[in-house]
Formats: structure tokens, C-alpha cells, sequence
């Protein structure tokens, strides 16, 4: 998005490819519209907002008749080049790295708004949940990752009733958004808050357990709870070395 305001060209979305492994091994068949409101999107540029039209096709757009460069991921646009082609498409299976390129590119902010279906659903919890808390507990595949050698041992529920004691008040409400896969594993710590996780709500269990599991609708849902609690608890401490309560001393974004 942020290329295509650079370069002054309409950005054409295929449907995603979301990896089976964040969705306990199932496929998903999305179009970007399920979770993101495509109409609405939009880039802040020097203190304005600058509305980006954003085309969706279900499949590529081949023409003999335009021409057409094939780019890899950290490769930058020339001028000639964004003047001769008629259409550009960078080739990656894991998104966009552009460090450094254009300027400070990565460096405007890309303005989302979740498509309806996803605020709907998140409304309809933040109103059951009343006045709550949120908290982030990222464990599945990051408990082996070497960027994160303290995860497991903080993450254990012993660990993280001691940051709810210094945080919270006994009997909060709390909701844990986690890829932790036993749904039993945060019972401990329902004996001194009110604890709720997304199969506590019809709206959101039948979005993972179903014959068609889409654990990414989710995850877009509980982004939204999360942002709204009025305090959250991160897994991670802040890449940037901001200051927020966090259950790990490890860096992460989450």
C-alpha cells in the first residue's frame, strides 16, 4: 500500500495465502474483504491521510499486451521503470521487506479498518465482557524458537498469576487471547479473576471449531478486543524498548 501511493499506482490484491499452520493444519480460502475493509483503506503522509484505492482480483492479471516486471522482494522501483511498466508484481510468499527503500517508506503509517463482519463480532463480546482486561499469551510454535528462551518458564500459569497480583485487582475480568492449545491451561488463575477465552462465546468458537476453522478471522477479532481493554499485558517486552507490562523478558511485537 505504502509503494503504491509512492509510485502513484493502484495496488491489486490476490486472495491471501495463510499458512495451515496457524489454523491446527487446516487450509483456509479467504479473500482479503472477510478481514479487512478494502474500501476504507488508507496511508498517513506528512500529517494527511491519503485514501488508497485497492482493486481485488481472484486471480493474476496476464496480458501480452502491457508491459509487465516481475520483481523480488527488497528490489526497488526505479523511476524508468515505474514509468515504462504498466504493471509491477513482486513475487513473495512471506510479504514485503523494503528496508530503506524510497525514503523512509516503511515509515507511513497504513490506516486499516476491519471489514464489518469482524467489528460486528468483536462489538457483540466487548459488551458481554463489561468493563475489562486483556491479556496476550503467545506459546505454540514460539516456545521453541531461540529468539524467545524464557517463553515457556514465564508463560506457566504460576508465572502469570504473579504479573496479574502486581497488575490487577482480585476478581478482574480478563480476556486471554493465546495460541495455546490446551483449553484447560489457564484454570489456575480462574480462582482469583474472572477468566474468558474466545470459546466462551458462540459468536467466536464457531470460527475455530467447525469443519472450516479460520483461526486468522479470529485472531482479526481479538486484535480488537485487545486494543480495547482499558490495560493490556503483552507476552513480549517491546521491540523498541517502550514501557508496558509483559509476561516475558524476551523481545516480540505481541
Amino acid at each position: 500500500m505504502r509503494e503504491a501511493v509512492f509510485l502513484r499506482r493502484t495496488p491489486v490484491v490476490l486472495p491471501p495465502r495463510l499458512h495451515p499452520m496457524h489454523n491446527a493444519g487446516h487450509e483456509v480460502t479467504a479473500t482479503w474483504d472477510q478481514y479487512l475493509d478494502l474500501d476504507q483503506v488508507a496511508i498517513r503522509l506528512a500529517g494527511q491521510v491519503i485514501p488508497v484505492v485497492v482493486v481485488q482480483r481472484q486471480t493474476a492479471i496476464e496480458s501480452e499486451s502491457m508491459p509487465v516486471l516481475t520483481v523480488q522482494p527488497e528490489r526497488t522501483i526505479t523511476a524508468a521503470e515505474n514509468e515504462h511498466y504498466r504493471l509491477i508484481i513482486r513475487q513473495s510468499a512471506h510479504g514485503l521487506r523494503l528496508p530503506g527503500v524510497h525514503d523512509g517508506l516503511l515509515s507511513y503509517p497504513v490506516l486499516w479498518t476491519p471489514a464489518a463482519g469482524v467489528a460486528d463480532r468483536a462489538e457483540r463480546v466487548i459488551r458481554q465482557l463489561g468493563a475489562y482486561h486483556a491479556m496476550h499469551v503467545r506459546r505454540g510454535d514460539r516456545l521453541r524458537h531461540k529468539a524467545s528462551p524464557n517463553l515457556a518458564e514465564e508463560t506457566e500459569p504460576r508465572r502469570i498469576q504473579e504479573v496479574l497480583d502486581s497488575n490487577l485487582p482480585a476478581g478482574a475480568i480478563i480476556y486471554i487471547a493465546t495460541d495455546e492449545s490446551d483449553r484447560g491451561f489457564f484454570d489456575a488463575l480462574r480462582s482469583r479473576q474472572r477468566i474468558f477465552q474466545f470459546f466462551d462465546f458462540p459468536e467466536l468458537r464457531e470460527l475455530v471449531d467447525s469443519p472450516a476453522p479460520d483461526n486468522f478471522l479470529l485472531y482479526a477479532i481479538e486484535k480488537i478486543i485487545f486494543d480495547r481493554a482499558i490495560s493490556r499485558i503483552y507476552t513480549f517486552a517491546d521491540p523498541g524498548g517502550k514501557a508496558r507490562v509483559s509476561l516475558s523478558k524476551d523481545v516480540g511485537w505481541s
